[in-house]
Parts: C-alpha cells; sequence; structure tokens
C-alpha cells in the first residue's frame, strides 16, 4: 500500500508527454544502459571512462536545424548554444575535404561517421535545448487539444440553438393569431421590465462604482500616505543603522590599526633582536675564524721556515759536495799537467842526446 502511494500521480500532461515522441538525438553514442529513461532535464553524470569509450555528439558534420524564435524566451536565458563551425551547413563542403577533415579528425572533433564531438557540458546544454523543443511540441499538443475542446464545445451550443429556434418554430406554427398578438404583448411587456430592471441595476451599480471609486481612492490615499511615513521611519532607521554602523567600523578599523600598529613594532624589534643576535654570532664566528686562520698561517710559515732552513743545507751540501768534486778535478788535470810538462821534457832531452850520438 505505501509503495502504491509513493507512486507519482498520473495527469493530463503526462498522457500527452506519452504521446509527443522523444527526440532520438538525446543520447551519446555508446550510451550506458539505463541512460534512455534519463529526463531530458537532468544532465548525465560525468563518469570515469577510457577515451572514446562514450563519444557525445550533437549531429552529423553539417546538418544542424535550427530552431524557431520563440516568444516566451528571446534572450536565450532557458538554453544557450555556441557557434560550432563544424554544424555550419555552409561549410560542409570546406571540412569534407579529405586533407581538412583528416585534420579534425586527427585532434578529436569528429568520429569516422562524421559525427561532430562535443563535450558533457555542452551535451548537457544540447539536452536543454531538446527539452525546450519537447516542451513546446507538449504545448502545441495541448494548444490542439483545448482547440479541438472548444471547436466541440462550440459546435454543440450550436446544435442546442438550432435545437431550440426548431422548438420555437413548431410552437409557433401551432398557435393561433390571438395567441401571437398575447405572446407579443407579453414579450414587449417583458422587455420593457428587463430595460425598466436593467436601467435601475444599471443606475445603482453606477452609484455603487462611484462610491467604491471614492472609498478606494480614500483608502489608497491613506495607504499611500502610510506607505510613505512607513518608507521615512524606514530611511530614518536605516540612516541610524548606517550611522551606527559606520561607527562601530571605525572603532574596529582603529582597533585593528593599533594592534596592526602593535604587532608590526613588536615584529619589528624581534626582527632587529634576531639581526643583532646573528650579527653577534657572525661577528663571533668572524673572530674564531680569525684566529684560527692566523694560527693556521703561522703553522704554515713554521713549516716553509723549516722546509726552507732544510732546503738551504741540503743545497750547500750539495754544493761544497759538487766544490770538493770541483776542486778534486782541477788537482787531478793539474798533476796530470805536471806529468805531461815533465814527459815532454825527459823527451826532447832523449832526442837532443840522440842527435848529438848522430
Amino acid at each position: 500500500m505505501v509503495s502504491l502511494l509513493a507512486l507519482p500521480v498520473q495527469t493530463k500532461i503526462d498522457d500527452i508527454m506519452k504521446e509527443v515522441p522523444r527526440p532520438a538525438s538525446g543520447l551519446p553514442i555508446n550510451a550506458l544502459p539505463g541512460w534512455e529513461r534519463v529526463p531530458l532535464c537532468n544532465k548525465l553524470p560525468m563518469l570515469d571512462t577510457p577515451t572514446n569509450e562514450i563519444i557525445f555528439s550533437r549531429g552529423k558534420m553539417g546538418l544542424w536545424k535550427p530552431a524557431e524564435f520563440v516568444l516566451y524566451d528571446p534572450n536565450c536565458y532557458f538554453v544557450k548554444l555556441t557557434y560550432d563551425s563544424l554544424h555550419d551547413p555552409h561549410l560542409k563542403d570546406f571540412y569534407s575535404r579529405s586533407a581538412n577533415f583528416e585534420r579534425i579528425k586527427e585532434i578529436g572533433r569528429v568520429t569516422d561517421e562524421k559525427d561532430v564531438i562535443c563535450t558533457l557540458r555542452e551535451f548537457n546544454d544540447y539536452r536543454r535545448y531538446l527539452r525546450r523543443l519537447q516542451l513546446d511540441a507538449i504545448n502545441e499538443k495541448v494548444q490542439q487539444i483545448e482547440a479541438e475542446k472548444r471547436d466541440r464545445y462550440l459546435i454543440k451550443m450550436a446544435e442546442d440553438v438550432a435545437q431550440k429556434q426548431r422548438e420555437q418554430l413548431r410552437n409557433i406554427v401551432g398557435r393561433t393569431k390571438s395567441d401571437i398578438l398575447k405572446a407579443k404583448e407579453k414579450r414587449e411587456r417583458e422587455r420593457r421590465e428587463k430595460a425598466l430592471q436593467m436601467t435601475n441595476n444599471l443606475t445603482r451599480n453606477i452609484a455603487r462604482i462611484e462610491a467604491l471609486k471614492q472609498w478606494k481612492k480614500q483608502v489608497l490615499k491613506e495607504k499611500s500616505k502610510m506607505h510613505n511615513l512607513e518608507i521615512r521611519d524606514r530611511l530614518n532607521r536605516a540612516r541610524e543603522a548606517e550611522k551606527l554602523r559606520i561607527i562601530a567600523l571605525k572603532k574596529k578599523m582603529n582597533m585593528r590599526e593599533m594592534q596592526l600598529k602593535k604587532f608590526l613594532k613588536n615584529h619589528f624589534d624581534e626582527i632587529k633582536d634576531m639581526k643583532l643576535v646573528k650579527a653577534l654570532a657572525y661577528w663571533q664566528k668572524r673572530l674564531e675564524f680569525r684566529a684560527w686562520k692566523s694560527e693556521q698561517n703561522a703553522q704554515i710559515r713554521r713549516k716553509a721556515r723549516l722546509l726552507r732552513e732544510e732546503c738551504v743545507e741540503k743545497h750547500k751540501q750539495l754544493m761544497q759536495a759538487k766544490w770538493d768534486r770541483i776542486q778534486m778535478q782541477i788537482a787531478q788535470k793539474s798533476i796530470e799537467h805536471q806529468q805531461k810538462d815533465l814527459m815532454d821534457k825527459l823527451t826532447h832531452e832523449l832526442q837532443m842526446k840522440l842527435l848529438k850520438r848522430v
């Protein structure tokens, strides 16, 4: 029972909607099962699917049927469709060329069957456009039904009037001349009484309308006066509230400005203290580095002096050894020269003796 009560009540509009065919292009290519039951007024969901698994297309390339102008939405607030040159029938031949078609297919704008690919947002806007066309068709169907009902009512009324006239003619034919005169006098008397009654009613209605106009005028004047007083009172309250708001805002701004100044002062003081601490630490490091550097330089100079003295001593020893070697060579050469001179002298004397003997 509860499930039956939860079902929506079927109205005449629902029956008319069943008679009006739904647009067939309201579903994407390779649509999921169940999407055909989603109304056109609802958006299709965004799903995380592989590329080109669900293709959203509003139609073939160069095939676009423009809708008729609607009076209830001249500024297109209900549906906003952006211009797409691929749907333009005047550019169909241009995009149908092989090079252009291959290019737009390469960038993913059309399929092999020349279906123009669009985004989910554009497709949902297109569904709203189809919904508007469906509503226009439903409205046209309702107007047609109302027109047919009105025509049937007018035809029935005309038939009733014709039936009454036929009955009156039959009654008139069956009457005598005196009955006709009496009926005519009676109708004339009733007409005069009715005219007099209508005149009296019209006079009373005019007087009542004039009184009603005066009363409405007085009521409107009182309402206008009360409205003006209410507006004046509302404006005064608004001015007072605005004045209080401005005063509170100024106080709040002054307080925030003082808090900001205090915060900035404390912040800058902290920055100065931090800079001073950093500067002192940096200076201490510089002093320690300078002392360490001086000690390193002193050690390097001591090592260099010792190394230089060692090198000088080695050089002296080498020079002394070389000098001693040179002195020995000089002494040896001197001995060799002396021996050579002695041998030359002995050889000369021997030669002289041999010459004398000869």
